[in-house]
């Protein structure tokens, strides 16, 4: 009786916790899959500290990324490992940059193999778009990185846009809010300037592109970002746990042979800060749908303790990462590896963690997420992609089964757990294993 009462209290506590979430992302995201993509299709495209970042991952593996197409951002290198550069020549155009010596240092790396070969980039077509109401990043800091890759890629292979009223943001073809006006500074970032910079520079990467659609029939996942760190930590890095992939019909098919690009959001544009605004509004997934191209969203993280309060990618230094800009910097790394993942030319992806059976003794499961001792278990997947589970007490089935989808799915049940396994006091126990990543148990 007194054991029945205690495990009465234990699943009780637990469901507490679990509607207190509401709905929360698992703590672990599944692996990123390898779709098989293209490798010799990989781009980026970033805005702000992701524009510094797209033109970072761009030259330091340009064996990897073939074009790159960049708002708001500046040349590479361009804060020589200062917060005092980046704030001021890089952003401010406080002092000129100097583009010269940015260059020879480019070139000098190449030489030493802490970055790609230069020659890489000379065919490689590049997007460059510099508002000339940008109070952030302003127009002489565009104008430099338009003359640093110059030096490197042939000039017909650059596409400058430098004459269109536009304030510090991602510019996009959709008008809908959150989507700003042209010459608004303010969340989430994302402009409308009567354009559509997305079709212009796939189209440079890709050639001529099918008509865009209304609406998707591709579905957002979201991935684990911490494999891609050698010391498996994402946040170590101020990257957020969790990136995410636009996946367009068909793509994860055998032979598929779809291509890839990496959009790289700015500071305060991270998941953790305005949710999928910049996701689903930046204006690729569309174009990407109907065009067979993946799209990665890496996300970063807050982290005021590296002086990085505001999210941003690191393209001056922070947190004493010396070689930020080179290979070996660990975010540049990370997008690297992602690419390679998706191209089938890295490593598989992890498989899927073995289901776990809940007893007094693996109770830690069920403080990071990972298992709850509960009667009945629901699952709902939404358009992102996303698994969330409902679980419900008997106590609480009447008041909280109307929030579940109708009929309920079933959950996909591994053999009953062994009798070893079986918590005291409780009616034998069923594992359900997730395909999406958590494992969660139910008692029969």
């Amino acid at each position: 009786m007194r054991m029945a009462k205690r495990n009465s209290r234990l699943t009780a506590a637990i469901v507490a916790t679990v509607l207190a979430w509401g709905g929360a992302a698992w703590a672990q995201s599944p692996p990123l899959p390898d779709f098989k993509a293209d490798p010799n299709s990989a781009t980026v495209s970033g805005i702000s500290s992701g524009g510094y970042q797209a033109v970072q991952a761009h030259v330091a593996y340009s064996g990897t990324f073939h074009g790159a197409a960049v708002f708001a951002g500046g040349p590479y290198y361009c804060a020589e490992g200062s917060l005092t550069n980046a704030t001021g020549r890089c952003m401010s155009a406080s002092t000129s940059i100097p583009v010269t010596k940015l260059v020879d240092i480019t070139k000098q790396w190449a030489k030493a193999n802490a970055i790609d070969p230069v020659a890489n980039l000379k065919d490689d077509k590049v997007y460059l778009f510099q508002g000339t109401q940008d109070t952030t990043v302003k127009p002489p800091v565009g104008a430099a990185l338009n003359q640093y890759y110059r030096n490197f890629v042939n000039a017909a292979g650059v596409f400058f846009v430098n004459n269109v009223p536009a304030e510090h943001a991602w510019i996009t073809w959709k008008k809908d809010p959150p989507v700003n006006k042209c010459d608004v500074k303010a969340s989430p970032y994302v402009n409308n300037c009567d354009s559509d910079p997305e079709k212009t520079f796939l189209e440079l990467f890709y050639g001529p592109l099918t008509t865009k659609t209304t609406g998707t029939a591709g579905r957002l996942a979201p991935f684990d970002q911490n494999e891609f760190f050698d010391d498996g930590s994402a946040e170590r890095h101020s990257m957020a746990q969790t990136g995410y992939v636009f996946i367009p019909p068909g793509c994860d098919a055998a032979g598929a042979n779809c291509r890839v690009h990496m959009a790289l959001h700015g500071c305060q544009q991270y998941y953790g800060k305005i949710g999928d605004d910049f996701i689903k509004n930046a204006g690729l997934n569309e174009w990407a749908d109907v065009n067979k191209i993946i799209v990665l969203y890496p996300q970063t993280k807050d982290d005021s303790a590296k002086g990085n309060p505001n999210g941003c990618w690191n393209w001056w230094g922070f947190g004493g990462e010396a070689d930020y800009a080179k290979k070996s910097g660990p975010q540049l790394l990370a997008l690297k590896r992602m690419v390679d993942r998706v191209t089938g030319q890295g490593p598989l992806p992890p498989p899927p963690p073995p289901a776990q059976c809940f007893t007094t003794a693996n109770y830690w499961h069920v403080q990071t997420g990972r298992a709850y001792p509960l009667r009945d278990v629901y699952k709902r997947q939404d358009g992102a992609g996303d698994v969330r589970a409902f679980a419900v007490a008997p106590q609480a089935r009447r008041r909280r089964r109307p929030s579940c989808p109708s009929p309920p799915p079933t959950p996909i049940w591994r053999p009953r757990c062994p009798l070893s396994f079986r918590p005291s006091g409780l009616s034998p126990t069923r594992c359900a294993y997730w395909p999406m990543g958590p494992t969660l148990v139910s008692t029969a």
